[in-house]
């Protein structure tokens, strides 16, 4: 199974090429069901474009797909607009009991 997001490696998760770090993806919203192999890709039509690989995931609603948590943040000054696919917007949000 595939599916794709507005935000890729040309964008905040350069992070996967210049620091190695591997962001994890999870449903939005819970879901039950059995999982498939997943890849997750940016919007590019470039092969490396590639968030994550063979992720078990279940099958998502549309607009359910993925919540990253790793944020890239820092990394959003190595982004470049590409294919006419410009940088992603910004929507920050915190999860209280996680931040203690």
């Amino acid at each position: 199974m595939n599916y794709y997001v507005n935000d890729g490696i040309f964008g905040s998760f350069n992070c996967k090429i210049f620091d190695h770090i591997d962001p994890i993806g999870e449903p939005l919203h819970e879901t039950t069901g059995p999982e498939f192999p997943t890849t997750i890709w940016g919007p590019t039509c470039d092969s490396i474009d590639k968030i994550e690989t063979r992720k078990l995931m279940p099958r998502l609603k549309k607009w359910g797909l993925d919540l990253l948590r790793y944020d890239g943040r820092l990394h959003r000054i190595c982004s470049i607009d590409f294919q006419w696919i410009f940088e992603a917007a910004d929507f920050p949000f915190h999860e209280p009991k996680k931040m203690l």
